[in-house]
């Protein structure tokens, strides 16, 4: 009896899923924003790229805002404060560290927007890499230890690594082996053979992402850095001479928004498929009140390595 009842629940549910509702105006008549999208780094002078939404017969579309009345502060002092003729407003100013830095702008027609964010100081480790000419790159390891962490920090950490080559082109891995409890497994691909005893298989696609509930637990993280190549993928013309491990300090918000931007993108739904009736939208994280996009923060430290010569 049981299982006619399960089967009874799966079909009115499926039918439910299957109602061709009216859903009204609402959520096809989106009012326009505008959108602000800037990362500031004490790497980088400060850019801001200023959108509008725009509705048009098949959807909505982004396009430059110039003439946007621009407030841009630096821990209360005012860097800018005029009309930005531009879509972008450059600067010839480098963030600070630990520094506090807000927006406001406005637009005609559009709802004022405003946005704020600070720059965190780097996350201090020591990295070392193996280095031994003799051993595959599959066995070679990187090393990151010994974290110093602000104690007030509300920052994550985000892990990359490049292939450096003699022309100066650079390809990402876009794979990296670690077997680390403390590391977020949204990219995670399971499933995957041994690399080697150290790292294991536990493989993840690009990045390493440690949030800022486990930071300070990290102790020590040691990773594998590989690239697999596909077919049409980009394949530079000269021999790769450096290895490049880039950490991110990530603010709150730019954390929450690459990590969302990437769940929401890596969200694949088939025509066919069935589950899909079930999934849960993803957002994107945005900290524009009255607007949309992102006004984060964040860090960075680069750390280089010759490549052995039997890895060129």
């Amino acid at each position: 009896m049981s299982k006619y009842i399960a089967f009874f629940i799966l079909v009115v549910s499926l039918n439910a899923c299957s109602v061709d509702y009216d859903i009204g105006d609402k959520l096809v008549s989106e009012r326009n924003f505008l959108v602000v999208n800037s990362y500031l780094s004490p790497q980088n002078p400060i850019e801001i790229e200023f959108y509008t939404t725009l509705k048009t017969d098949t959807g909505y579309w982004f396009q430059a805002a110039q003439n946007v009345r621009v407030v841009l502060k630096e821990n209360d002092v005012v860097l800018y404060d005029a009309i930005c003729s531009d879509s972008i407003l450059s600067l010839d100013h480098y963030p600070k560290a630990g520094f506090s830095y807000s927006l406001e702008a406005s637009y005609p027609n559009l709802e004022p927007i405003m946005a704020s964010t600070s720059v965190p100081r780097a996350i201090d480790c020591k990295v070392r890499m193996d280095l031994d000419p003799e051993i595959g790159w599959s066995q070679r390891l990187v090393y990151l230890s010994d974290f110093k962490l602000s104690t007030s920090s509300q920052t994550s950490l985000w892990i990359t690594s490049y292939k450096l080559f003699e022309n100066e082109e650079i390809v990402q891995y876009n794979e990296i082996y670690a077997n680390n409890i403390l590391v977020d497994r949204i990219n995670i691909n399971e499933g995957m053979g041994v690399l080697n005893p150290t790292v294991g298989s536990l493989c993840y696609d690009a990045f390493m992402r440690i949030k800022n509930t486990n930071l300070p637990k990290l102790q020590e993280i040691v990773f594998t850095p590989t690239h697999v190549g596909y077919y049409g993928s980009y394949r530079p013309d000269s021999k790769q001479n450096r290895v490049a491990i880039k950490l991110i300090t990530a603010s709150k918000d730019y954390d929450q928004y690459s990590k969302s931007l990437f769940q929401q993108k890596n969200m694949i739904v088939y025509d066919d498929d069935i589950s899909a009736i079930i999934y849960q939208p993803i957002a994107v994280h945005s900290n524009i009140k009255n607007g949309l996009g992102i006004f984060a923060g964040y860090n960075e430290s680069n750390h280089i390595f010759d490549t052995p010569k039997n890895n060129e």
